[in-house]
């Protein structure tokens, strides 16, 4: 199941981070608001393409929550993050597009930084 992969090539991705290496979690499907870390991420079903009769196109938004704090940190780890979860992303698909989010918790009361990338699959 493409959403299991997803998962799975987001764990293999390690980032530097100060004086540590910390490893990025995949999850096959969104975490509940409440218990978003920072360095998690996971698929979400954006659409789907048929191509014809027998082939389509699925598209994701795969989410990484990167850590809050200062508009500094959000960006330092932003920057580590991207290119290796794009690499890690491409071994399931074509990664079309990565830009910056904010996951909203269902009650508003919280935000937290995160990359979306949109995978082609």
């Amino acid at each position: 199941m493409i959403r299991d992969d997803i998962a799975a090539v987001l764990s293999t991705v390690e980032v530097a981070w100060g004086t540590e290496t910390v490893p990025v979690s995949g999850f096959p499907y969104e975490l509940e608001p409440g218990s978003w870390q920072a360095w998690s991420g996971w698929p979400v079903w954006r659409d789907t393409t048929w191509l014809n009769a027998c082939v389509d196109q699925h598209r994701w938004y795969v989410y990484v929550v990167v850590p809050s704090g200062t508009p500094d940190t959000v960006a330092v780890a932003e920057d580590a993050l991207r290119e290796p979860c794009r690499l890690a992303l491409m071994k399931v698909g074509h990664v079309e597009l990565v830009e910056p989010a904010s996951l909203v918790a269902v009650d508003n009361s919280a935000t937290m930084p995160a990359l979306r990338y949109t995978l082609s699959t």
